[in-house]
């Protein structure tokens, strides 16, 4: 047997991590043979780091409307062929532990590595092959197959080709920008490739709040353009993180205002100084009330504020207009927004249009969740009717 022979497969997918792999067991199990390509020295760093270690892996409540791309209806097909109940269904029938932390998010109730050890459990091995330290370099395509070439100069064939390659954030686990080079090779557009789900800094004149470091208080964020979050906020040394601003900060450019209420649960402003005040003490930490005051430039120790006083107290404490000067970059980011348009790519298959049998699923492509599992969520539904096409294909 050539060594040709020996590297051909059915179907070679580059990228390990969560796509890739679900995709595999799929693949595998309709005895479909597949290869599984990986940079990295072992496969799902992403995934294992996730969720503090336990993988927030999707939500309860995901819809497509917890999503953002240019073409906001891309990923209403693949989100209502496989969703949440499927995959929650299939961990049930794996008898994963698992819980719902709040607001729909589920997450291993021991490690990541539980989900890991299930979706590799569903891997056939008779018909999948996953090798690591296995950086491609290079594909090329003809109408009959497409040719894979790792940096060790390892060649392999196939006929059907998926991109799994992820997104630019947590480079430490070992990044690829590979998928957004493929996809420009071949036609594709690729949008801005920029951090979401990430802190945002400081400008020079919010320093001051840097004194609040590990602080955590509840604070409702409306964007720009008017999506609104309520979760927690946490300040740092840098700037503002927390969920509330992480999910914010998916809608939010530079050069944007962020408004920021730290009463979203209301208060009556009409009492008097001494009742709102005590009111303020009961709801929010000392530190948090010193650096305010000296913020807005107002004695804390004052026994009445001026009408213009009060008024800006609660402007800032309901309805602060901040304007972040910049991310934390992808080292911070838990995702990437942007990627390999949807223009030319099948909202029903994730097939390019513009190459026969080249598919690309998860982060990707220009489809970004919320925070909350939605991300995973994602990649599962699209792994999922990737599989099921070349499936239905090869018949």
């Amino acid at each position: 047997m050539s060594d040709a022979d020996l590297n051909s497969f059915d179907v070679i997918i580059i990228g390990a991590g969560a796509a890739g792999l679900f995709a595999a067991g799929i693949l595998s199990k309709s005895k479909i043979r597949t290869l599984v390509l990986e940079k990295n020295d072992r496969v799902a760093k992403k995934l294992i780091i996730s969720g503090g270690g336990r993988c927030n892996f999707t939500n309860l409540y995901a819809t497509h409307m917890n999503f953002r791309g240019a073409n906001r209806h891309f990923h209403k097909s693949a989100l209502s062929q496989y969703d949440q109940n499927d995959f929650i269904e299939m961990l049930q029938h794996e008898k994963l532990n698992f819980y719902e932390k709040k607001l729909g998010q589920l997450f291993c109730q021991n490690r990541s590595k539980d989900l890991l050890d299930i979706l590799l459990k569903r891997i056939d091995k008779n018909y999948c092959e996953i090798r690591c330290l296995c950086e491609v370099q290079n594909v090329k395509s003809t109408q009959e197959r497409f040719t894979v070439t790792s940096k060790k100069e390892d060649v392999f064939y196939s006929r059907y080709l998926v991109i799994a390659t992820g997104g630019l954030s947590f480079p430490k686990v070992g990044v690829s920008d590979l998928g957004y080079r493929v996809g420009k090779q071949i036609g594709h557009d690729v949008s801005l490739l920029e951090p979401a789900l990430v802190p945002l800094e400081f400008n020079q004149a919010d320093k001051l709040f840097k004194e609040l470091s590990g602080l955590s208080l509840p604070a409702q964020i409306e964007c720009q353009n008017k999506k609104s979050y309520l979760d927690d906020l946490l300040f740092t040394h840098r700037g503002l993180s927390g969920p509330v601003v992480l999910k914010a900060s998916l809608y939010w450019s530079e050069g944007d205002i962020l408004k920021v209420n730290f009463l979203p649960k209301g208060l009556d402003w009409s009492v008097t100084y001494q009742q709102l005040f005590s009111e303020l003490k009961s709801i929010f930490p000392k530190r948090f009330l010193v650096s305010a005051y000296q913020y807005l430039s107002i004695d804390i120790e004052k026994q009445e504020l001026s009408k213009k006083e009060r008024e800006k107290l609660k402007a800032f404490l309901s309805s602060w207009q901040w304007k972040p000067l910049r991310t934390l970059g992808f080292e911070k980011a838990e995702v990437t927004r942007g990627g390999v348009s949807t223009k030319h790519i099948s909202s029903k298959t994730m097939e390019s249009k513009k190459q026969k049998h080249l598919y690309f699923i998860g982060e990707v492509l220009d489809v970004t969740g919320e925070l909350g599992g939605f991300n995973f969520q994602w990649a599962w539904s699209s792994a999922f009717v990737t599989a099921q096409d070349i499936i239905n294909k090869k018949g």
